[in-house]
């Protein structure tokens, strides 16, 4: 007979360090009740203090890392590109969130489908659009994935292009009308997880960038080719928002 997995506790600390007379803060997960945090010498094994009530809840633990980039122009005309190397998941069959690009109530959100197929979709208070690619990108090789749009007053296109092992896979959705503009204001890109974390993406990432302009399908063959951040700077140009290359300096702690 198989036994219900036992509750367990984990914590961890703020901080790796502390010294005497700073506070620390103690993070912890467990089954819901009161419990106690002491301080100990483990060397004398003494308690260093009293011990102090708490409260002690059960909190998810999200595993893995994502990158999030607040106060960038949200572009009526743009796209999002970056390469991508999913791995393969436990939880087959679960939606990843690649990337998303929201402002206001306007959002970019480009994802994986639990079979591995990219999707697309601008969603605004008014409206919506969708794409689909018809390939699922292979596990284990690289290949470029671009969102781009194009919202003007008399309609919205969105564009989901793909490069590299499913060459030529594109999907286009048609102009819709009633779908709201960009507001004029700065948004957050989330590269590998949505605002609530959603399911993470399993895999690596290369090379992410936003364009202040439409991505065409001639624009994804030609960055296609160009695997730095300077070539890439370099052909976009004064249409480049922003780019993240953290081959150039892995060490650093901003890309």
């Amino acid at each position: 007979m198989a036994h219900p997995p036992q509750p367990r506790l984990l914590a961890y600390l703020d901080r790796w360090s502390a010294a005497p007379g700073q506070h620390v803060t103690v993070h912890a997960s467990g089954p819901a009740g009161a419990g106690e945090v002491e301080l100990t010498d483990l060397v004398s094994r003494t308690a260093l203090g009293p011990a102090t009530a708490v409260t002690v809840e059960p909190r998810r633990i999200r595993t893995g890392s994502h990158l999030e980039a607040a106060g960038l122009p949200v572009p009526a005309r743009g796209g999002v590109a970056v390469w991508l190397r999913p791995h393969d998941r436990r939880d087959a069959g679960a939606r990843q969130v690649v990337a998303e690009l929201a402002a206001g109530g306007w959002r970019l959100l480009v994802t994986l489908d639990g079979t591995g197929h990219p999707e697309a979709a601008v969603e605004t208070r008014s409206g919506s659009l969708r794409a689909r690619s018809g390939a699922a990108l292979p596990r284990g090789t690289w290949s470029l994935l671009v969102a781009a749009w194009a919202a003007e007053p008399s309609g919205t296109r969105l564009r989901l292009a793909v490069r590299g092992a499913v060459q030529g896979a594109v999907r286009d959705d048609a102009a819709a009308h009633g779908v709201d503009l960009p507001p004029p204001a700065t948004g957050t890109l989330r590269l590998g997880a949505g605002a609530d974390h959603g399911e993470a993406y399993a895999g690596r990432l290369a090379l992410p960038l936003l364009a202040g302009k439409e991505l065409t399908p001639g624009d994804c063959d030609a960055l296609t080719g160009l695997t730095t951040g300077p070539e890439l700077a370099r052909h976009l140009g004064a249409g480049l928002v922003a780019l993240w290359d953290p081959a150039a300096d892995p060490g650093a702690s901003r890309c």
